[in-house]
């Protein structure tokens, strides 16, 4: 009884203390006084640094050959390890995409950025040249964030090149909002802008009081929970009619990319555009053509839908701007699209590389620096 006692005065006390503060904030509310604004910051979409984990995937029906646990690693940075070559005066290639480039359902020694710079080490020792990627794909990412990761990170380690990949996260996200602001939307996880949310305010200072308890039980958690509530990204903006501009829509494209070229060769970097392989074919598979009508029924383009071949139409015209900006800027072009067949062979969905398929990209990117001049100046 005196310990219940005990927790009534403290509740009261508490009460006494926090009633003046919640009357005063009532008050000014009712005048309009200016109030404290959620906090903000540019998002970088990167994979966690220094994380270590096991995720676990479902079977793809055509990925029999994919391994429902994979082991994820990188560094100190955020870059997916290994980097193909550790020594010091390496040749470093920096890796910008989405989940094409993450290869995150290969294994470590799968994924074409590793092969890159390890056939590229392998093929260059005798004249003692090395190769290190630094891949920085990250799920979801279009070439917007890209540019962020670019400046806020890549520029820093001084690489010799940097490789960007992008297409159907692009069009993605171009595609689904309403209205239209381009890659200054407000997606719940991919915006540029990313407002705080309470949960987000409370996790920071847990992490330099309960580091570890954090980044491995409380962190995984809340993404779990976010993933569920995100599971699909643009869910709400499917329910909403959307008349699209595709010219707008294609030539903010091609702004993104031009500011890519523009900020690696003002900071000394040699940019390489790829464009990007699917399997979006002019004869698609039922599975295929079912799931991309699916996921754009909202959109329409003077009026009428735009269906598969709509769909299949910009994303060959966003390969097309990539091709463009490679010849209108001089800048070394690797075409996956044509060099990646369009079969379960190679990608195992719609636009994810199977082993073969990154052992091929692997071939075509590491001819493509042979062949040309790109490595001639490091050989004096």
């Amino acid at each position: 009884m005196q310990f219940i006692k005990k927790i009534f005065i403290k509740l009261i006390i508490l009460s006494t203390l926090l009633l003046p503060f919640i009357g005063i904030e009532y008050f000014m509310s009712i005048l309009n006084f200016p109030k404290s604004d959620a906090r903000r910051s540019i998002r970088l979409r990167e994979m966690a640094p220094s994380a270590n984990v096991v995720l676990r995937f479902p079977e793809e029906p055509e990925g029999k050959e994919l391994k429902s646990m994979i082991n994820l690693t990188t560094d100190e940075d955020g870059y997916i390890l290994p980097y193909g070559s550790n020594e010091e005066e390496s040749i470093k290639i920096l890796f910008l995409g989405g989940s094409t480039t993450e290869c995150i359902r290969l294994e470590g020694t799968e994924r074409f950025p590793y092969l890159v710079a390890k056939k590229l080490t392998e093929n260059y020792r005798k004249d003692k040249l090395y190769f290190k990627s630094l891949n920085s794909g990250n799920s979801g990412n279009n070439s917007m964030h890209s540019n962020f990761i670019l400046l806020a990170k890549g520029i820093e380690k001084k690489p010799d090149f940097a490789i960007m990949m992008h297409n159907a996260n692009d069009l993605s996200i171009l595609l689904q909002q309403s209205p239209y602001r381009s890659y200054w939307n407000n997606n719940p996880t991919r915006s540029i802008i990313k407002n705080h949310s309470f949960i987000d305010s409370t996790i920071y200072p847990l992490k330099s009081l309960l580091p570890h308890t954090t980044e491995n039980i409380i962190k995984p958690a809340f993404h779990k929970l976010r993933r569920f509530k995100y599971r699909d990204e643009f869910r709400k903006s499917r329910l909403i009619e959307i008349e699209l501009d595709p010219e707008k829509i294609k030539k903010d494209f091609e702004n993104s990319l031009n500011t890519f070229v523009t900020l690696t060769r003002t900071w000394g970097v040699e940019p390489i555009l790829m464009t990007q392989a699917s399997r979006l074919s002019d004869n698609p598979e039922e599975w295929i053509y079912s799931q991309v009508n699916s996921s754009i029924a909202n959109l329409s383009i003077s009026g009428s839908p735009i269906k598969y071949a709509g769909y299949k139409n910009l994303y060959d015209n966003f390969n097309e701007i990539i091709r463009k900006v490679s010849n209108k800027r001089g800048v070394k072009l690797i075409d996956l699209a044509k060099e990646i067949p369009q079969s379960k062979e190679y990608i195992y969905d719609l636009f994810h590389l199977n082993q073969k398929g990154s052992k091929l990209v692997t071939e075509v990117i590491v001819r493509e620096f042979i062949d040309s001049n790109l490595i001639q100046k490091y050989n004096y």
